[in-house]
């Protein structure tokens, strides 16, 4: 693949002439010289001026990529000073070059090392450097010259750079503080760490530098946006679950049983907390037959019990083949004993 067609963009993607980056064409500071690094200057003829760089790979980048790229039109070295934070600490970075393609667009690219990439360090840079492009429109390209960050996936992952990214909720789910509002993501990323970023419309999620969400983005506090693609096939059943839904199944058995389903869902100060129950309930239909479970709910009805432990003790217990309307003479032939279990033992 092209390199520069592995450039992240986000939502908002500029379009810029020469003339309105001019605030952008200056190095915003000398390169120093050091042996070890193999600074130096190169002459390019595409810009007409000599380009610093600060490594080896740098001038390899140069050469390889600007210079004899017939989609840059322009570059240069040290384009901007970009300030970030590392926890409460305020810092500051330049990143190695910004490039403007024959599209009109603009890219700021930072040069490392795969090796360097794991490092939080330079992770830490990045987040701050992408930020800054989601903001203006323009974008990022971290490389080597060769690869981009998505070649770290094929690569044994360095745990510190890992714990340094923001994770995934466990729902499935990850926060905009700002807001409090949540957002779905893949469930195969549910643990993983992920990266958010967003304008005044626009919610986009990252994971490793790849675009793998994206929400219309709510003001609304505490509230939940979930796309029904990112669920695991046993979440999407579960998201489909409504009071209405199993009321009418139960119904469809029997008018008792859905009177009884009603009342398990009534019990709970949120219907979302019975539905689970409910589930176990219905799925004793399939296990001991319809008929059962229509006594053996009419017996737990009976005794103001509504849920799954009541239903289930009453079927083990076989209680449900006695005929309803003999429990007053079941009830005087009952020795009182306080080994004998009453209905309030299922409450």
């Amino acid at each position: 693949m092209k390199l520069f067609d592995r450039v992240l963009w986000f939502s908002k993607r500029g379009k810029f002439d020469i003339e309105g980056l001019t605030g952008y064409l200056q190095p915003r500071r000398e390169v120093s010289e050091h042996p070890r690094y193999k600074s130096g200057v190169f002459r390019s003829e595409k810009c007409g001026r000599d380009i610093q760089y600060e490594s080896a790979l740098e001038m390899e980048f140069i050469v390889r990529n600007l210079e004899s790229n017939p989609k840059v039109l322009f570059y240069w070295e040290q384009p901007v000073t970009v300030k970030y934070r590392t926890g409460k600490i305020r810092r500051s970075t330049t990143p190695d070059f910004g490039a403007i393609l024959t599209t009109r667009e603009f890219v700021i690219i930072e040069v490392k090392s795969l090796c360097d990439m794991l490092n939080h360090r330079v992770q830490a840079k990045c987040e701050g450097l992408m930020e800054y492009c989601s903001d203006r429109g323009f974008g990022f390209l971290l490389t080597d010259g060769r690869r981009t960050p998505g070649d770290l996936a094929k690569c044994r992952m360095n745990r510190r750079f890992e714990r340094d990214l923001l994770a995934a909720l466990k729902n499935g789910h990850v926060r905009l503080a700002e807001d409090a509002h949540y957002y779905s993501v893949p469930c195969k990323y549910i643990g993983k760490k992920v990266k958010l970023f967003y304008t005044s419309t626009l919610v986009e999620v990252y994971y490793r530098y790849e675009k793998i969400a994206e929400h219309e983005r709510s003001y609304s506090r505490f509230r939940y946006i979930t796309d029904q693609e990112h669920l695991a096939s046993h979440h999407r059943a579960y998201s489909e679950w409504s009071a209405e839904k199993f009321m009418s199944e139960a119904t469809t058995i029997h008018p008792d049983l859905g009177t009884y389903i009603s009342k398990v869902i009534e019990n709970k100060a949120h219907p979302e907390q019975a539905y689970k129950s409910v589930q176990g309930i219905l799925s004793f239909a399939r296990r001991v037959g319809e008929k059962r479970l229509i006594n053996a709910c009419r017996w737990a009805d009976s005794y103001g019990l509504y849920n799954y432990p009541a239903v289930e003790s009453i079927l083990n217990n076989r209680q449900d083949e006695i005929p309803l309307e003999n429990e007053q003479e079941i009830d005087k032939a009952t020795p009182t004993h306080k080994n004998i279990r009453g209905k309030e033992y299922y409450r």
